[in-house]
This record gives structure tokens, sequence and C-alpha cells, in this order.
């Protein structure tokens, strides 16, 4: 379905008939067995996840990386939030669990598509610098790029405190993953207490 969809047009493309009846190049049919004998080989889910997230470049696929990866890091962060609220024991309940929570951001997305663009803005860390509001809520997410300085990161510092005095009365801050930047591993110890 993906090499389909990262196509224009209404016809499948060569390589999706490909990859379906194990046909063309020999340097592709070699790259899906790997993969395929990656995915067998797994021991978990999280680690199918993690192998699904390299499977685009592991490929060699032509077109799409950008989509594949925002893909992949929704994977991961609807496997951290069934992991955290769900009581699977195994990987079918979690494949489920998983399941379950992208049937609720799609419910989601159906829901937020109908706010005001007044009432709601969505951005990034950098461009929170000069607005208010009455409430935030200030999404940090494991894999989160913070720089590469070293304690006491005088930058992201800043950028944080800049993040977290936008709130005129509330603020909600979400942390979506297990291991974040060390800025912001502070603030998940304390959650964690």
């Amino acid at each position: 379905m993906f090499l389909t969809s990262a196509q224009r047009g209404q016809k499948a493309p060569p390589i999706a008939y490909q990859v379906m009846n194990g046909s063309g190049p020999t340097t592709l049919q070699a790259r899906l067995s790997a993969l395929r004998e990656r995915l067998s080989e797994a021991g978990s889910i999280r680690e199918v996840i993690e192998v699904a997230a390299t499977a685009h470049d592991a490929l060699g696929l032509p077109q799409k990386s950008g989509a594949w990866q925002q893909a992949a890091t929704l994977l991961s962060v609807m496997y951290a939030r069934a992991a955290r609220t769900s009581s699977a024991r195994d990987d079918r309940q979690m494949v489920a669990a998983i399941c379950a929570e992208a049937r609720e951001a799609s419910y989601a997305a159906l829901t937020d598509s109908a706010l005001s663009p007044r009432e709601v803005q969505l951005m990034n860390l950098y461009q929170t610098k000069g607005r208010e509001a009455d409430a935030t809520v200030v999404v940090l997410r494991e894999g989160d790029f913070m720089g590469y300085e070293s304690e006491p990161f005088p930058t992201t510092s800043r950028l944080l405190y800049v993040v977290f005095s936008r709130a005129r009365h509330k603020i909600v801050v979400l942390l979506v993953g297990n291991r974040f930047h060390a800025a912001v591993a502070p603030l998940a110890a304390l959650a964690a207490n």
C-alpha cells in the first residue's frame, strides 16, 4: 500500500508488483529476503517496530522516506502509549492495543479538524517565543532533538524556559516515550514520582 500511495496516478507502480510477486531485480529480492528474515527473528513487537522503521532505507526505496519516517514515529508513539496504558501481556494483545490507539488517533483527527484555528495553535518549540496563551500543552517526545550541547544545556534551558513560560494560567506537559534528552529527563523523573 505504501508503494502505491507514494506514487501519483491511479495505477500501482511496477515496484509494488515486484514486491508482491517476488520478481524484479535480484538486489531488491535479496533486500526483501533480508528484511523478512530480520522481521522473523525479532523477539518482540518493539523489535518488529524498530526493523519496520528502517525498512524503507533497507529496501532502497526511491521516494517518500519522510513519509515512512513519520509513520514510523507515529507507530512508535502508539506503541509507547499502548505499553503504558494497556494491560497487554503478550504480542497479540499489544498489537490489539496499538490498533486501538490508531483508531483513537483517527477519531481525534476528525474531532480536531472541527476546531477553530484561532482557538488552538500548533507550533514547534522554536515558534513559541513572543506568544502567550491561557493554557499550553507542551509535548516532549523521546528522540526530540535538543541540540548538541552538554550540561548545563544553556541554549536548551533557555528554550525550555521560553516554552514553559507561555501559559498565563495553566501548563500541561506530556512526556511521550521512555528515554528523553538529558535536559528533559528531570521532568520525566518528577512525573514518575
